[in-house]
């Protein structure tokens, strides 16, 4: 998005961290946390890798598909820097299961500051298996209010 705004129309961020310029996944983590994504890494992934955060859910049709994510790329930091990038609108779908609580900050912070949609579903971090049939009539809802 930063790379090319022109292409853009809209943001959505689905039960997500929300960096600012120059942070990295791991600057929005608390140290505990950022050392289980090594310690992981280095127990599960080679070092460099780090397994998926969640079990499996019987709810996930179809093979596995979840793979280990790099552990370099949590550490890179965003780049913005476009001023149109900042003036793009934003959607924020919180998934308000409490069990992992790592995304609240971001959606308060969406739900409380002009210029962002905020939307509130009742399931866990990965509603494209839980609800997909909802998370489905949010994201063109949001698209049908772009025009």
């Amino acid at each position: 998005a930063a790379r090319m705004p022109e292409r853009i129309s809209h943001l959505v961020y689905l039960d997500a961290f929300v960096p600012e310029d120059g942070e990295s996944l791991m600057d929005l983590l608390s140290p505990a946390e950022a050392a289980r994504f090594q310690a992981r890494a280095d127990l599960e992934g080679d070092g460099w890798r780090v397994p998926p955060a969640f079990q499996r859910s019987p709810a996930m049709p179809g093979p596995d598909r979840r793979l280990p994510h790099p552990l370099a790329s949590f550490r890179q930091p965003v780049t913005l820097g476009s001023s149109s990038l900042a003036s793009l609108p934003r959607s924020y779908i919180f998934c308000n299961n409490p069990v992992l609580g790592a995304f609240d900050r971001f959606a308060e912070r969406a739900r409380t500051t002009t210029g962002w949609r905020y939307v509130e579903m009742a399931t866990g971090h990965n509603p494209q298996y839980t609800t997909p049939h909802e998370l489905t009539d949010i994201l063109l809802m949001i698209v049908s209010e772009m025009d």
